[in-house]
C-alpha cells in the first residue's frame, strides 16, 4: 500500500467496527495526502460497518497557505467521500493553525 497506510491497521480497524465492543472504537486517523491511496483502503468496510475517519490537513507556515490547503483538504474529502457512498465518513478534519491566522477567515 502507498504512502504508509498500514496494511495491518486498516485490517483491525475493519475487525474492530464489527465487533460488539466498536462503540469504543475512535476514528481511523488518515492524512488527506493519503486521501488517493488504492480503493483497498475501504474494500473491508460496507454500509453497516463504514470506516471512520479522522483526515489530518497539511501544516502550514502562514495564513495564506492554511486557507488554500484548508479548501484543498475539503475538496479532497468531499470527492472521497463522494467515490466511497456509505463506505467511509469523515467525522472530522484536524489541521494546525500557524499563528497569523484570524478565525473569522475560516467561517
Amino acid at each position: 500500500m502507498q504512502s504508509g497506510v498500514g496494511v495491518g491497521a486498516k485490517k483491525k480497524q475493519a475487525e474492530y467496527v464489527r465487533s460488539p465492543d466498536s462503540w469504543m472504537l475512535s476514528a481511523f486517523v488518515l492524512p488527506v495526502a493519503n486521501f488517493r491511496t488504492p480503493a483497498t483502503l475501504v474494500s473491508q468496510f460496507d454500509k453497516h460497518h463504514p470506516l471512520r475517519v479522522s483526515a489530518l490537513g497539511a501544516k502550514t507556515e502562514n495564513a495564506a497557505d492554511f486557507l488554500a490547503e484548508l479548501k484543498i483538504a475539503a475538496e479532497t474529502i468531499r470527492s472521497f467521500q463522494k467515490e466511497h457512498v456509505d463506505l467511509v465518513s469523515v467525522v472530522q478534519l484536524e489541521m494546525p493553525a500557524p499563528a497569523d491566522v484570524d478565525s473569522c477567515e475560516i467561517e
